[in-house]
């Protein structure tokens, strides 16, 4: 069969037209398919391209420092700690690392493979090794990102460690200050995008997103370290000695709520937290509440004073030694007989006590309670504190009123029993606590705290009439084992039997023994609590006189042992007596502290110093002014070898009036903030530091 060229011809065209109808319909799918790639998906394709080669990094920012009220840091940010981090998407054989890992550290695998298969973009696999472990792991060989870490280290180890608290190993606060000051502490942290290799490495592109770090701020404490190490130091021996659960204590000062030291031993190191059971990082003296005993005997006697029914004289027959009432025996440790209020306080008589309150109401003993601050919480910068638990008149028993005159039926805390002292030692106020001296944001100066006075609980003259009965308790009371010599102490001895919760009763053989007292008595500067939960002495002691007292004892002479120049405030009280007479106080500005002790000597002058250093810089009384031979005069030192042209030094202001006070500040050219009115009772910053020409000086009157 012979085909001709017309029929070769469609027979060609005929079988190329299935393969060319397939070509167009691959050229459409192909077509279909760029469009759909570079038009639909472009967007999504472009970001699992940047999800490959990009990767957003973390910048943190450095936490800010805690100090203490002289400067001393208490936290540090240490560099040169490695976290170790993958993309699990680019591990091959995440159960072999898993393995691998956990041959170094110690971990279980499953630890590292959960996180290997947490679906997570990215993961550190750990945080802040030391780089003798970083390099360990390294050695396996791995593909890893190493990141250079900072961590929060605590260099005082336990001072002060429930009130500074800790952070985490993302370093977020989580307990004390750390914790309630968090935001300020830890600052903002920074991104950054970076361009990533193919094996995972990144480097920099200026062209890509940066948000840098906003850095923490700064607090300064109104702890004293040194202080603080004492209280620590001698609740701990006191804990062994007594074998008992725990001991607590307080320093403040009285005059303006600063908590000076804040101890409750057992303690934990912030730096191993983990290490320690949980019941350590409690504050014992702001989350826990006590009944304590005959401390509270203070609310009595202040109420007595107040209404006008007694004074320090009033006497009340305590024979035989124990009164009944509604079938319970109240006792004295002895017949005391005929007493005064100032004996009923020195004697710890509960015999005494009741019977001077047994005409006052119920409701103005409740109202009084109130008044002290102990049914509400003091507002401490501490999470957790407690309101105490004081019942309300229309809950009480027949027995209940007797009860609480003497310290029992109402518990509270320790800082808020602290605070009620304070009010009498500073002449009637309540005042709220403070461990916060100063805030200090990023890149601005700190911001101090004010005196912040609550109420007033009582006239002055009743708080006077209080000190003279709580001396009493250290000159001839229970609390005569706190007497040291030539300084005057006023305090008051508790010992309280534990409530047993479970049972609703008294335990027969466990108490609370506490001591609190202020010092100098007339001219306070210092308050101490100190409480031991539980002792069981050598000789069953348990007692707060033959318990806390000597504890007590042992702090203050320690502070004394430091702070000498209290004992020239105790020698203000006889600067009237006839024999004295008028001298003109010496120039003394600008010489050597060691030059001027002769010169004082022939004035018959007593001085007390403020600051650091060798050099005066400042006095009070001025040069010239006519005073009583033994006054004391006051004098800011500095460094001996002089100051920067831009430097000075800040002059005492302390018992100034704020006219005075101002006037003082200006001309040492420094500028100045006035609070409240009346004589100054605090400055900052502190006579004798050293301070630019310009600076700020906060001044705080009386009542602040």
């Amino acid at each position: 069969m012979i085909i001709t060229r017309n029929e070769h011809n469609s027979l060609s065209k005929g079988r190329l037209k299935p393969f060319m109808v397939l070509v167009c319909l691959l050229s459409v799918v192909i077509l279909v398919q760029l469009v759909q790639l570079h038009i639909f998906e472009s967007d999504d394709l472009r970001k699992d391209a940047q999800r490959q080669y990009r990767l957003t990094v973390d910048l943190f920012p450095k936490r800010g420092t805690i100090f203490d009220r002289t400067g001393v840091p208490l936290t540090e940010n240490i560099d040169g700690f490695i976290s170790p981090g993958v993309k699990p998407g680019r591990v091959i054989d995440p159960v072999w690392l898993a393995k691998d890992l956990a041959s170094i550290t110690g971990r279980p695998a499953k630890f590292y493979l959960n996180k290997l298969t947490g679906g997570k973009d990215f993961v550190h696999l750990e945080r802040k090794l030391s780089p003798q472990i970083a390099d360990q792991i390294k050695s396996l060989g791995w593909n890893l990102r190493y990141d250079s870490e900072v961590k929060r280290i605590y260099p005082h180890q336990t001072l002060a460690a429930q009130i500074v608290g800790f952070t985490d190993i993302k370093d977020v606060g989580r307990s004390g200050i750390e914790m309630l000051y968090n935001d300020l502490l830890g600052g903002k942290i920074g991104k950054r995008v970076v361009q990533l290799d193919v094996f995972g490495r990144h480097y920099l592109d200026e062209a890509l997103s940066y948000i840098p770090p906003v850095d923490g701020g700064d607090i300064v404490l109104t702890i004293e370290l040194a202080i603080q190490a004492i209280l620590e130091e001698e609740l701990g021996e006191a804990l062994n000695y007594y074998n008992a659960i725990r001991t607590s204590g307080i320093v403040l000062d009285p005059m303006t709520g600063e908590i000076i030291s804040m101890v409750s031993i057992p303690s934990l190191n912030p730096n191993e937290y983990r290490k320690y059971p949980l019941k350590n990082q409690r504050n014992v003296s702001t989350v826990d509440m006590y009944e304590l005993g005959s401390c509270m005997k203070i609310v009595g006697a202040s109420l007595l004073l107040e209404k006008g029914l007694a004074t320090a004289e009033t006497t009340v027959d305590t024979d035989p030694g124990w009164i009944t009432i509604y079938g319970k025996t109240f006792k004295d440790v002895r017949n005391h007989g005929l007493i005064n209020l100032r004996e009923v306080i020195a004697y710890s008589s509960n015999v005494g006590m009741i019977r001077m309150m047994q005409d006052i109401d119920r409701e103005d003993i409740y109202a009084m309670m109130l008044r002290f601050g102990f049914n509400e919480k003091t507002g401490i910068e501490l999470p957790g504190e407690t309101r105490g638990s004081i019942p309300k008149p229309n809950k009480w028993s027949g027995l209940t009123k007797p009860s609480i005159v003497i310290g029992q039926s109402a518990a509270v805390s320790l800082l808020q029993l602290s605070m009620g002292f304070a009010a009498i030692a500073n002449g009637g106020d309540l005042l709220q606590p403070t461990l916060i001296r100063g805030l200090r944001q990023t890149n601005r100066q700190a911001e101090p705290r004010a005196v912040v006075v609550k109420r007033q609980v009582m006239s002055s003259h009743t708080a006077s009439v209080l000190t003279k009965c709580l001396k009493g308790t250290v000159e001839f009371g229970t609390g005569r084992r706190a007497s040291i010599k030539d300084m005057p102490i006023a305090g008051k001895t508790g010992t309280a039997l534990k409530v047993d919760f479970e049972n609703h009763k008294y335990y027969d053989d466990k108490y609370i023994a506490t001591f609190c007292g202020y010092f100098p008595a007339d001219r306070p500067r210092y308050l101490v609590l100190i409480s031991v939960d539980e002792p069981d002495g050598p000789n069953d002691e348990h007692g707060g006189s033959s318990v806390a007292v000597p504890v007590f004892r042992s702090v203050v002479k320690r502070i004394l042992e430091r702070k000498s120049e209290l004992y020239q405030l105790v020698k203000r009280g006889s600067n009237k007596t006839s024999d004295q007479h008028q001298v003109s106080v010496p120039d003394l500005r600008f010489k050597r502290t060691d030059e001027i002790k002769s010169t004082m000597s022939e004035k018959e002058l007593e001085y007390v110093i403020s600051g650091e250093g060798s050099i005066v810089y400042d006095q009070i009384p001025p040069p010239g002014a006519m005073i009583s031979t033994k006054e004391i005069v006051q004098l800011t030192v500095g460094p001996i070898e002089g100051l920067e042209a831009s430097k000075v030094v800040v002059p005492l202001l302390s018992g100034l009036s704020l006219r005075d006070a101002v006037k003082k500040v200006t001309s040492a050219g420094l500028t100045f903030k006035v609070t409240g009115t009346g004589r100054v009772v605090r400055q900052q910053p502190l006579a004798g530091e050293q301070v630019s020409l310009g600076d700020p000086c906060m001044i705080y009157g009386e009542d602040s």
